[in-house]
């Protein structure tokens, strides 16, 4: 804390009078923290500035705040003086340095805008700021001023930089904090406690188990550093859409190379056992954690799922956009290697099968990004096995160029309504050779060059598979199943149209030939006979699959209106299919084909 400037006078402890706001222009709210992580009760705090060049007398004077309107806190006491160029903290009972103790302060999160006032002695009003939106309580500022500050995240501050900074423009003249300073210059350098550069990281975490959650979420620690840290007073927090702490040191350490494994009351071997523990399984959104210092600077934030919705903060110190995979059921994340912390959530942190809880996380390539070249495409797909779907549903990607092109951090997205969320995000060093085959699929496909946990819709109404690159730019757009396209689910070129095919149970929709995409229905076709790492392309020709004949050509017909932007559907020219009784023979001679073939090896 900077020297107390805060002279109280009045030897009798009353205030015989105050300097009213309009003789005190200048005197503003500087800084406040209206969402303290946790609890809100008791932390909420306001910073009052002096910038009128004089001392300036605040006896009686009171914070007002509201969600809807305004109620005053309790008044300053008497000879309160601020001299000029100072700091007055005004907090509530668990603010620790307050100088000046209120009641009655309830500061807004601004779900809507809330407002605060300092207002003096008699009621006049000296300052107001209105903060977050939309603004449907009609709040105004200082001169009519219609604008509002930023909406205030947890355990971030809000203020004005450089301090007193005042145009009665409140969109201008209040930002978001990088830290708090309460009772100091908004541009002072921080305290700190060791977090922030520490070592101390965030190394696997298992949001998601097997079967229910409760009590089997975990989360460990690593020290990436040098010196022992001091953990009194850190904290674990986590969160779905704000951070609130789970765990607190009272005391305690951690030595260089040490891991600390904090878990529900069902985790074996937890150091620290969480009754409280509760992770976010980013199913819809992204969610969050965080180990935190005991002045609340973030020493490691890990932000997983898709998307970043609530716009939260990485240790970059903006929004994130580069996020770690939401795991599936069962799965853990994990840093590539222990403790390699770049700040980049998408390249640091992986899936894994195999969780290590207290161990050492197994060395696997962390992603280098290359954003797609255009020569990677989705080329066969089941999304309806035989029977349970569980295991058994996998995606093929073709590279239609002659060199191996990386598909590390690429991500699939299996959308029902929408591509929000990303159901398989690939690890490091994933190539596809030059014209190649790429399988994703579940535990039980046999052809699965990487084995994941997803689930793709059936189609019973229109669904989509599209592909991303590590930039999260749309690389490859399948639409299949019934129509009308209903959910107005997209294309490539954002256009919504109708499906491309509509693959039965045990069928696959395929491209015609391995890569051509000219994103029409035309590249598409439904086939009975399957070739997972293979090409679609096979030596018997366009008679090669036994069920054309009962499959309307292996193409969903149009509707009789036709669908604008649907793309050229193939239809049979003589009105319908030949199901002649070639059908049983070529079926024979295709499943021997398909026995004698062998898969190509891999690079």
């Amino acid at each position: 804390m900077s020297p107390l400037v805060l002279a109280l006078l009045a030897a009798d402890g009353r205030a015989a009078s105050c300097d009213d706001a309009s003789a005190s222009a200048g005197v503003v709210i500087n800084e406040f923290l209206a969402n303290p992580a946790s609890s809100d009760t008791g932390k909420e705090w306001v910073e009052v500035f002096n910038g009128t060049g004089r001392s300036v007398d605040l006896s009686g004077w009171t914070i007002a705040a509201g969600t809807s309107s305004l109620s005053d806190s309790s008044p300053f006491p008497p000879g309160t003086v601020l001299a000029s160029g100072a700091f007055l903290l005004v907090g509530q009972d668990q603010v620790p340095d307050a100088q000046v103790v209120v009641t009655g302060m309830s500061l807004g999160n601004a779900s809507n805008a809330d407002a605060l006032q300092l207002r003096d002695c008699l009621g006049g009003v000296a300052d107001t700021i209105v903060y977050g939106e939309p603004n449907t309580d009609g709040w105004v500022g200082d001169g009519g001023d219609d604008t509002s500050g930023p909406v205030p995240k947890d355990d971030v501050s809000l203020g004005r930089s450089p301090d007193g900074h005042d145009t009665d423009t409140n969109a201008d003249d209040i930002v978001a904090l990088p830290y708090t300073t309460p009772g100091r210059a908004n541009d002072a350098p921080p305290d700190t406690c060791g977090g922030p550069g520490s070592g101390l990281v965030l190394n696997e975490v298992l949001p998601n188990p097997e079967g229910s959650d409760d009590g089997f979420e975990w989360v460990e620690l690593y020290h990436a550093g040098s010196s022992t840290i001091d953990l009194t007073g850190w904290s674990l927090r986590m969160g779905t859409s704000s951070l609130s702490a789970k765990h607190t040191w009272d005391s305690g350490t951690i030595a260089p190379g040490q891991r600390l494994l904090l878990g529900g009351i069902e985790v074996a071997n937890a150091d620290i056992v969480v009754e409280s523990m509760s992770l976010g399984n980013a199913t819809s959104n992204a969610d969050i954690v965080a180990v935190v210092d005991c002045l609340g600077f973030a020493s490691d934030t890990l932000v997983y799922g898709t998307p970043n919705d609530d716009a939260f903060v990485d240790d970059t110190g903006e929004v994130a956009t580069r996020l770690a995979p939401a795991p599936g059921e069962g799965s853990a994340l994990q840093r590539a290697m222990d403790g390699l912390d770049t700040d980049d959530n998408a390249s640091d942190w992986v899936t894994t099968t195999e969780p290590s809880p207290g161990a050492p996380n197994p060395e696997v390539e962390p992603v280098v990004c290359e954003p797609s070249g255009g020569s990677v495409r989705i080329n066969e797909f089941v999304s309806d096995p035989e029977g349970s779907d569980e295991g058994l549903e996998w995606v093929e990607l073709y590279n239609a160029s002659a060199d191996p092109v990386s598909v590390s951090g690429w991500a699939l997205s299996f959308g029902t309504s929408d591509y929000d969320s990303l159901g398989v995000v690939l690890g490091g060093g994933v190539l596809i050779p030059g014209h190649g085959f790429l399988v994703i699929g579940g535990a039980d496909v046999p052809e699965a060059d990487i084995v994941a946990s997803f689930s793709i819709g059936n189609g019973t109404e229109t669904d989509g598979i599209r592909l991303f690159d590590c930039e999260r730019a749309v690389v490859d757009t399948v639409l299949y199943g019934d129509s009308p396209n209903a959910d107005l689910m997209t294309d490539d070129n954002g256009e919504v149209v109708e499906p491309y095919g509509d693959p039965g149970s045990a069928e696959a929709l395929a491209r015609l030939e391995d890569g051509v995409d000219t994103d029409t229905a035309a590249d598409w076709k439904v086939v009975g006979i399957t070739t997972p790492g293979e090409s679609n392309v096979r030596d018997l020709g366009a008679l090669e699959d036994p069920l054309e004949g009962h499959r309307g050509c292996g193409q969903k017909a149009p509707s009789a209106e036709g669908t604008p932007n649907s793309g050229p559907q193939p239809t049979d020219p003589n009105g319908g299919c030949d199901t002649s009784s070639r059908t049983v023979p070529l079926l024979v001679s295709l499943l021997v084909a398909r026995l004698a073939r062998r898969r190509r090896p891999r690079s």
